[in-house]
């Protein structure tokens, strides 16, 4: 029973071997094998040279000559080859690619070399032809790296389209809803050069003629009304409805209304008036809600800052309408002192009340820094120095800055102290000290 089994495996070994001998060895060495080294050629340039194309493919050539070759390899720098050259002018540059021992051969069709001539501008009156020139150009501009040093432009289809759609865009955002673009090209054989003229049909200005907000409260009827005189007359554009609700919602926030909802209605049109322009209404409906108190002001996370620092900064604040606007100001200067990598405000409705209670949430940076550097140069000679850098100084934000050099000629130091907040919110105090001394050839100062 024994040997029969033991000839069982034997012959399954043996059929094992015999199906499948070169392969699974194969597998085996390929998988530690370097790849076969790499030579990519080109063939069919004419006016593209060889420096050019593979400035083009650099990416892919760097990627097959570390990977070796492979058909996906070849086809993918073929591809983008024949991209990049289309985006040169080569209009109906093609590019095919062989696999010839261990050289990829990237077989290239230039095709005609087509650059951009005379562009010309009909009917634009809002804008000027210099401004739409340069829109129509921009995309092919900004794609031009210096691969192919050329006196003029490469004529690219899909650029020009794009520039199309961004002077189209453009209108719009000016209030001409309904302008129109057409692009007609007119391809010059001999040169090469492709001349464009666009005609414009700009169509009637769309202008805010009255912003009506509906609101439950009067308590904030002039700034509301000085907001609304900042619309009226203005081009409306597609974001004029949004933005007006933007502003109205920081109005409202800064004066504590913290839960106003906002909304814009549809823009109604009128008909179009004598001097070719057309009205719109926009209407904003407003449910104030609450107008909130400060009370409470907590602070958590602070380890060095005195609590005393933060409490300061919104005790003008306390008992007062809740000011977002203002508070988000203390904030991003609290964060621009350099002692906090964090500063976030909870507000928390008290139930029952009109008063918000705030709480300060921190994270701070380490108070302490300290650098130092070394050179040499051919006048100072040697050159040795020393930072440091204190951004809590005595817990209360204040930053200290002092610094040391010495080279062969001489020293230099400097100490600096800054004060945040003096005398409010907006005033900052700083001072310093700083010493100087150099031997030069001749005289010392």
């Amino acid at each position: 029973m024994i040997k029969l089994l033991q000839r069982g495996r034997l012959i399954t070994a043996l059929l094992f071997v015999w199906l499948c001998p070169l392969p699974c060895f194969a597998q085996g060495q390929g998988s530690n094998a370097s790849p076969r080294p790499a030579e990519v050629s080109f063939r069919g340039l004419d006016q593209l040279t060889i420096d050019q194309a593979r400035a083009i493919i650099s990416h892919q050539l760097s990627y097959i000559a570390e990977r070796g070759i492979s058909p996906a390899r070849a086809d993918d720098a073929a591809y983008f080859l024949g991209i990049g050259m289309r985006r040169m002018g080569f209009e109906g540059a093609e590019v095919d690619w062989e696999i010839d021992g261990d050289s990829v051969i990237l077989v290239v069709q230039e095709s005609k070399l087509r650059s951009l001539g005379k562009i010309q501008m009909e009917g634009n009156a809002a804008i000027a032809a210099d401004v739409l020139e340069a829109l129509l150009t921009e995309s092919t501009r900004s794609q031009m790296k210096g691969v192919l040093k050329r006196a003029k432009l490469p004529f690219v289809q899909q650029d020009i389209d794009k520039g199309i759609e961004q002077i189209r865009n453009l209108y719009a955002n000016l209030g001409y809803y309904d302008a129109e673009l057409v692009a007609e090209t007119e391809k010059q054989e001999e040169s090469g050069l492709v001349d464009i003229r666009v005609s414009v049909q700009e169509g009637p200005l769309y202008r805010i003629a009255s912003v009506t907000v509906d609101c439950d409260t009067e308590e904030l009827e002039l700034p509301l009304k000085s907001l609304i005189d900042e619309f009226v007359k203005a081009p409306y554009t597609p974001g004029s409805a949004s933005m007006l609700q933007g502003r109205v919602v920081e109005l409202f926030n800064n004066a504590g209304y913290t839960a106003a909802a906002i909304a814009h209605l549809d823009p109604e049109l009128g008909d179009k008036d004598a001097g070719g322009e057309i009205p719109v209404a926009l209407q904003l409906q407003v449910t104030a809600g609450a107008r909130r108190v400060l009370g409470d002001v907590t602070v958590t996370g602070n380890q060095k800052v005195v609590e005393s620092f933060f409490l300061r900064r919104f005790e003008p604040l306390k008992g007062q309408p809740y000011d977002e606007g203002r508070a988000n100001r203390i904030v991003r200067r609290m964060l621009r002192s350099g002692a906090f990598s964090k500063v976030e405000l909870q507000e928390t409705p008290v139930a029952d009340s009109d008063v918000l209670d705030l709480a300060i949430l921190v994270e701070e940076t380490p108070a302490r820094e300290i650098g130092a550097y070394a050179g040499i140069g051919s006048w100072e000679g040697y050159i040795v120095g020393g930072t440091f850098q204190h951004y809590n100084l005595f817990g209360a934000v204040r930053r200290l800055d002092t610094r040391i050099e010495f080279t062969s000629r001489g020293m230099t130091g400097d100490v600096n102290v800054f004060e945040p907040w003096v005398f409010g919110e907006k005033t900052t105090l700083s001072g310093g000290l700083y010493a100087h001394g150099r031997d030069n050839d001749g005289y010392t100062k």
